[in-house]
């Protein structure tokens, strides 16, 4: 069991934040998008996105899922909400344009950057404004809003049919309801606090006109990349064999994560010890990392790569593949915007590494964006009604038809004739079983992982340590954070496994 102080305060939750500064603040609650700039040390100013009149979603085969039957007309004319500008962006318009025209509800969509989105919607949640009715959350900072009063429970909410409609929280995975969760006894298995509306996970890219059969293990992953860098292979038809996001942005430790939990590493101990240094952590980034320094298989200015730029470098046929979300199959396996690669580029699970039994274990990175209520807000059951219809089954469905292609709900990822239209539900309705969001439950994870880890990847690449040596001071300052925030196990220091000993993800799968 974990020990550790009660609630944090309001006045304690900002103490934190100021002590890491503006950008590290934003840091500290930063989540996955791929192409996050560090935010400013200013809430970016930004306009509603007007939803402009779009053709309704294309009518599925059976009419009476296709066509969302609304919850009653809500009390209020007008809500309010703030979510950064993102993937989502054009058939989100047209979901909004459909609730104000079925409902007589107009939802003022606040879309600030990205850079800006962490900052400015933490401002207004610490100054207690009554708008937007409607906030955003992912699963690393849930537990820093919910344990600091900054997002509302939902439980009585969703419990209330005549607010919740045709909203099915039972058809969630297990480990989708659990990151939509949080409280203070008992982490995530505690009260909801958002309704999810994005599952992106990791999968694997690859040209089959180059790579006949995708690897299987991780081990087989850098024997392709070395066979496709020029530099090694002069016959080779790209100039690199791989591409990774090596920007110091939250993507670059989940890319990571993926290689080290499929090597039996481990960031944490079930005491909560940091153990992100053991020997099969450090292996896996030496494999990863070596890839650039040993093998020169990464272009030259890959510390500058963020998601962008790796994907550039696949579909201008620099490498011949790359890991990343799933949802990237909508860039890479279009026409126009993908033209060089769009009709030879395949899509599967991530690779692993041998486990128990002969069998692979892959263990895919996965994260979820949700919608919640703002606690001081005034229209919190109209904005409850329009965020379960938005996120439950039938709207849900809705939106996937009008072209957003990251549903959370296995019901759609299952579903045969979306799976047509969008072949990465086939992945991330595999993913979902086998994948790993990361420890979140305790709010001090995304400060060691961000402010901490980060930099210490970033000095693997740059040559100035050793992957042991950037890990050993990571499990060192995430062991004084831990201490420092009163959390309390038996022993909070580092360990190391022998290597003949299962690590916690192997004996978990035995």
């Amino acid at each position: 069991m974990l020990d550790r102080d009660p609630r944090l305060t309001r006045r304690a939750f900002v103490g934190r934040m100021l002590t890491l500064g503006g950008a590290g603040a934003a840091a500290l609650l930063a989540a996955c998008s791929p192409a996050a700039p560090p935010a400013p040390a200013k809430p970016a100013e930004s306009k509603p996105v007007e939803a402009k009149p779009a053709a309704q979603p294309t009518a599925a085969a059976k009419p009476a899922e296709s066509k969302p039957a609304a919850p009653a007309a809500a009390k209020t004319s007008q809500l309010s909400m703030i979510l950064f500008d993102g993937g989502w962006t054009p058939s989100l318009k047209i979901m909004l344009e459909k609730y104000k025209a079925d409902q007589g509800v107009e939802v003022v969509w606040d879309a600030p950057p990205l850079s800006g989105f962490y900052q400015k919607q933490l401002s207004l949640m610490l100054a207690k404004e009554r708008t937007p009715d409607i906030i955003s959350s992912n699963d690393t900072i849930l537990s820093q809003y919910a344990g600091s009063g900054l997002i509302e429970p939902l439980g009585e909410l969703l419990a209330d049919k005549s607010l919740a409609g045709e909203y099915n929280w039972d058809e969630l995975a297990e480990r989708t309801r659990t990151a939509a969760s949080w409280s203070k006894e008992l982490g995530q298995q505690g009260g909801v606090y958002g309704l999810p509306f994005e599952l992106a996970t990791w999968g694997y890219f690859y040209r089959s006109d180059l790579i006949e059969k995708p690897p299987e293990t991780f081990a087989e992953y850098l024997e392709i990349s070395k066979k496709f860098t020029r530099s090694i292979n002069p016959s080779s038809p790209t100039q690199f064999g791989a591409a990774a996001h090596a920007k110091q942005l939250p993507p670059q430790y989940k890319e990571w994560y993926a290689w080290m939990w499929a090597y039996g590493g481990e960031l944490f101990d079930d005491k909560l010890n940091p153990t992100m240094n053991g020997p099969e952590a450090v292996k896996s980034l030496e494999d990863f990392y070596g890839l650039l320094l040993e093998h020169k298989a990464m272009p030259p200015d890959t510390a500058t790569y963020s998601d962008t730029e790796k994907s550039a470098a696949f579909q201008n046929e620099v490498v011949p593949h790359v890991m990343h979300w799933a949802h990237q199959w909508s860039v890479y396996g279009d026409k126009e915007k993908s033209p060089k690669i769009a009709d030879k580029v395949k899509f599967t699970m991530v690779p692993g590494m041998p486990g128990p039994g002969g069998q692979v274990r892959r263990v895919p990175y996965a994260q979820q964006w949700m919608f919640g209520l703002n606690p001081n807000g005034q229209n919190k059951k109209e904005a409850f009604k329009f965020i379960a219809w938005l996120t439950g089954p039938v709207g849900m469905r809705a939106w996937v038809e009008a072209g957003w292609n990251s549903p959370p709900r296995p019901s759609l990822l299952g579903d045969a004739q979306l799976k047509a239209k969008h072949p990465s539900f086939a992945v991330t309705d595999e993913a979902i079983k086998i994948g790993r969001y990361g420890p979140t439950f305790f709010k001090e994870y995304a400060q060691i992982a961000d402010s901490k880890l980060l930099p210490a990847l970033s000095q693997v690449l740059a040559g100035s340590q050793t992957s042991k040596q950037a890990l050993d001071s990571v499990a060192a300052d995430a062991r004084e954070i831990l201490t420092s925030a009163g959390v309390r196990a038996t022993h909070l220091h580092a360990t190391s496994r022998k290597a003949d000993e299962p690590s916690p993800c192997e004996a978990r799968q035995r």
